[in-house]
């Protein structure tokens, strides 16, 4: 599958919301795994990035080589997505993987709180690694590793 792909169905999402795609050309290439898992991964970290950040702010999605493939290993990719809208404290990021915890913030927004935990779930079964960085002035960042396809 490519993310590629997956990235280009939110372009016409958000029509009203500025957003930033970057993409490493010389380096994305395909990964390996299911797609309609990855989809529902990709779907997820982006949908939650349009939830909570706040109007006309930017969404930034990058796709780039995280280790480069080798005799022995494919490679990983590393896919990110960061909003600006919004903070998520230190003792809260890991909580956010426990099935059907909700952020303190989180309260007037819709969900069961079981979107992130199955995200991780999929990404670490394809042998991947979904984290979440957040501060003030950096934004949130959820990002996750996908072994590269072999060619």
């Amino acid at each position: 599958m490519s993310i590629n792909d997956v990235v280009k169905s939110y372009q016409v999402q958000a029509p009203a919301r500025q957003r930033v795609t970057i993409y490493d050309k010389t380096e994305l290439r395909r990964v390996w795994g299911d797609a309609g898992q990855l989809d529902l991964v990709l779907d997820n970290l982006i949908s939650n990035a349009f939830k909570y950040s706040a109007p006309q702010s930017p969404i930034i999605i990058t796709a780039k080589i995280h280790q480069a493939p080798t005799d022995k290993d494919k490679g990983q990719m590393l896919v990110s997505i960061t909003n600006f809208g919004s903070f998520i404290p230190p003792d809260e990021q890991e909580k956010l993987f426990v099935k059907f915890y909700r952020g303190s913030e989180d309260q007037q927004e819709k969900g069961y709180g079981l979107g992130l935990p199955l995200a991780r779930w999929l990404v670490e079964m394809h042998g991947g690694q979904l984290e979440v960085e957040s501060s003030i002035a950096d934004g949130t960042t959820f990002w996750f590793t996908i072994p590269l396809a072999t060619t």
